[in-house]
């Protein structure tokens, strides 16, 4: 793949960018599950253990069935749509992307390092857990903390999601980091999409009404806030991975 410039915008479709994602992360969920069944296929006790066991087969068979539906559906939309609007998508030089965390940090945002979040875990386990459970969700920590986040195979990914769930709302220190999270995913998009959006092209807009404005090389509020929300998303998601600026976890949700 040739890189992209900073200087040429990159032409972007909310619908037919959402089927390709969804396709790719699809492929992604029936590699790890077909690891997951040979896996079980050669142990000698495939039910066995927290990490390849029958509940986590059967979780992703779950997600696989879910992701299978969500895709089909979108394609649906796409093919009901009128014609999308092409969004124009600056990709970021060396300057854009010193200013994004900048941006972040003006709307009081950050992200909590995965230690960070793994820790308090740990810590809420010791509280909140029965003992005779905490060794085995230990074991799931333990193998969450030798790896960087962004390393983290999809299973050990889906239990550590599972505990977070289950401790939610039950250990301040970690519902802390949790909000700081959902905050900057939430806003990082917005923010993005304000600091590289530079038009689109497409009849539909401007039949709505709809005109691109910006100022300081920001698009204005307003002009945002016209736009659909999960356009705006879209887009900004888009702009965040093509700056490598973003958590891995931010540009999957």
């Amino acid at each position: 793949m040739l890189p992209v410039s900073a200087k040429q915008p990159v032409r972007f479709q909310v619908l037919a960018e959402a089927v390709r994602r969804g396709e790719r992360e699809l492929e992604a969920l029936r590699a790890v599950a077909s690891g997951m069944e040979e896996k079980a296929e050669s142990a000698d006790s495939p039910a066995a253990g927290p990490s390849g066991g029958a509940a986590d087969r059967k979780r992703f068979q779950r997600m696989l069935e879910e992701g299978e539906a969500e895709l089909a559906a979108l394609k649906a939309r796409k093919e009901a749509a009128s014609e999308e609007p092409v969004y124009l998508i600056a990709a970021a030089d060396a300057f854009q992307r010193a200013a994004f965390p900048a941006a972040m940090t003006e709307q009081g945002c950050r992200w909590p390092a995965g230690g960070e979040v793994v820790r308090a875990l740990r810590r809420a386990v010791e509280y909140c857990v029965e003992p005779q459970q905490q060794p085995e969700l230990a074991e799931i920590l333990d193998e969450a903390e030798v790896l960087p986040e962004e390393r983290w195979p999809a299973s050990l990914e889906v239990r550590i999601g599972d505990m977070t769930a289950q401790l939610r709302g039950h250990f301040p220190d970690l519902d802390a980091l949790l909000a700081a999270r959902d905050r900057y995913t939430r806003t990082a998009p917005i923010v993005a999409a304000q600091l590289f959006l530079r038009g689109w092209e497409g009849d539909g807009m401007e039949g709505l009404g709809i005109k691109y404005e910006a100022r300081a090389g920001r698009v204005t509020t307003a002009c945002l806030s016209a736009l659909p929300p999960e356009h705006v998303a879209a887009i900004g998601r888009k702009a965040l991975e093509l700056m490598h600026q973003i958590p891995e976890q931010t540009v999957k949700n």
